[in-house]
């Protein structure tokens, strides 16, 4: 069975190779495969579709008993518009349930992604580090060359001054490069902004005042930044020695740096950074992505409602490290932003028996409303009004596979699967009984405990049968003497 259907952020693919090239972008996937069998399968098949296209296949040479291996792989996908992901599992011989052998997800992705770059005091100039991040996200930008090679990155950059003035939601991340201060009106939108599924990234730098970024970005824990920044007077800004430190090679589980995982030749592992921030990382909203040489944090990463939050502790520019000058900088900002910038469609991704809830706006509210079925089948959907937001609803679903819904000429797309656990058709313990049917209830293990217990069961009846006689005898005996007693 294939269990789950996952699309990774975080990792953006080669920008340059052929799947970047004529309105696609690479997007790395996961599939996940199980073995519900007593015995090992052998040759099993994956299928990879976009749409209605065949994007690749790949081969799985054995699966033990039981046994659930992820599959990670890249597939070209076209920019604009949702766009539906199925894997089918081929190959497996006596599969008593072929149903589950298919898995659908869904995933709008973006024309491009908006970055809005927020430029620190003397940091819009061409040495400024918003520059240098500006350079590594839009490579190509103003290269004719380049043509449709690019990152899909679109890039604005602003004075901290002018942030006030930006609408955020039109941005799937935001970028506070070397910026010294905020207004905490500014510090509030970013929050909610992030809050609301958006990203935010923070580079050091020699203007970040750090107890400004303490009071209105951390906010003992509670705010947008993931850890507190050690002050001027704690050394929040030390020095490595001899010539600077260095990023650790390690086995990197996330998306932002699996692909240099275990690569120590990699031109990440051969920068050198002078200076970098000292940081205190929150004890459950932080992880740390990646450390120097001497085990201080260089990349933190934290969550914030729906959204991200990543923080280099060193600078974008060549003012703190030479890291700009490598070519992996390029790659490795460009997994940032994917990692940041939401794909949204997750909520587009269903199970049987729930159902369809589109958002519309008032103008889509009065224009026809129109779902196909997995079968072809052309439904209406229906309108309706919650909390002052309209929604096309259609549900429950009652099959697995694409639905395609149409809102006037937009289109959107949901994947609708069976439940995972259905597949799984070995016998549940006491425990997980419970959990499920809530209610009291008789385990039985064996046909011979199943034989105690019904004797009990039946014994428990008789005997309770036999009192409420007595009962019934007492009652009648106690009516009888009062009705036809001798008086006196």
């Amino acid at each position: 069975a294939v269990e789950a259907v996952r699309v990774e952020r975080g990792q953006t693919g080669s920008l340059m190779g052929e799947e970047g090239r004529g309105g696609t972008i690479p997007l790395r996937v996961e599939a996940v495969v199980v073995n519900h069998s007593i015995r090992a399968v052998r040759d099993v098949r994956l299928q990879v579709s976009v749409g209605d296209r065949i994007a690749r296949r790949l081969s799985v040479p054995r699966l033990g008993p039981y046994e659930r291996r992820s599959m990670r792989f890249s597939v070209g996908v076209e920019r604009g518009g949702a766009r539906g992901i199925k894997v089918t599992a081929e190959g497996a011989v006596d599969d008593v349930l072929p149903g589950d052998n298919d898995r659908w997800a869904s995933v709008e992705v973006p024309e491009g992604i908006g970055a809005l770059l927020v430029a620190g005091r003397g940091g819009t100039g061409p040495a400024g580090a918003a520059d240098y991040l500006a350079t590594a996200l839009d490579p190509g930008a103003g290269i004719p060359s380049f043509g449709d090679a690019g990152t899909g990155i679109r890039v604005r950059t602003v004075s901290a001054r002018s942030l006030s003035a930006e609408r955020l939601d039109e941005y799937g991340m935001v970028a506070l490069c070397n910026v010294g201060r905020l207004e905490e009106d500014d510090w509030e939108r970013l929050t909610e902004f992030v809050r609301g599924g958006g990203g935010l990234l923070v580079t050091g730098g020699s203007t970040v005042h750090a107890d400004h970024y303490n009071r209105y970005g951390y906010a003992d824990g509670a705010g947008v930044l993931p850890c507190r920044l050690e002050t001027e007077s704690e050394a929040g800004a030390v020095r490595g020695g001899n010539g600077g430190s260095g990023f650790t090679p390690e086995r990197f589980a996330h998306p932002v740096l699996s692909d240099f995982s275990e690569h120590a030749d990699s031109g990440l592992f051969l920068t050198r950074v002078r200076r970098y921030l000292k940081v205190v990382p929150h004890p459950s909203r932080c992880e740390v992505l990646m450390r120097y040489t001497n085990r201080d944090p260089a990349m933190l990463a934290g969550l914030l409602g729906a959204g991200r939050v990543i923080v280099l502790t060193t600078s974008a520019d060549m003012s703190w490290t030479n890291l700009p000058a490598k070519g992996d900088f390029v790659s490795l900002m460009a997994n940032v932003s994917a990692y940041l910038a939401r794909l949204k469609g997750d909520e587009r991704t269903l199970t049987v028996g729930e159902s369809i809830a589109e958002r519309l706006n008032a103008t889509e509210s009065s224009m026809t409303l129109r779902v196909v079925d997995p079968s072809g089948r052309v439904n209406d959907g229906r309108l309706s009004l919650s909390s002052g937001e309209f929604a096309l609803e259609y549900g429950p679903l009652q099959r697995p596979g694409r639905y395609s819904v149409s809102v006037g000429t937009r289109e959107a797309e949901y994947a609708v699967n069976i439940d995972a656990a259905e597949s799984d058709l070995r016998g549940a313990d006491e425990h997980t009984l419970r959990e499920m049917l809530k209610c009291d209830l008789t385990f039985v293990e064996s046909l011979s405990s199943l034989d105690a217990s019904t004797a009990r069961a039946t014994t428990n009846e008789i005997g309770g049968s036999l009192l409420y006689i007595v009962l019934v005898l007492i009652v009648v005996e106690a009516w009888l003497a009062t009705r036809f007693g001798v008086r006196r």
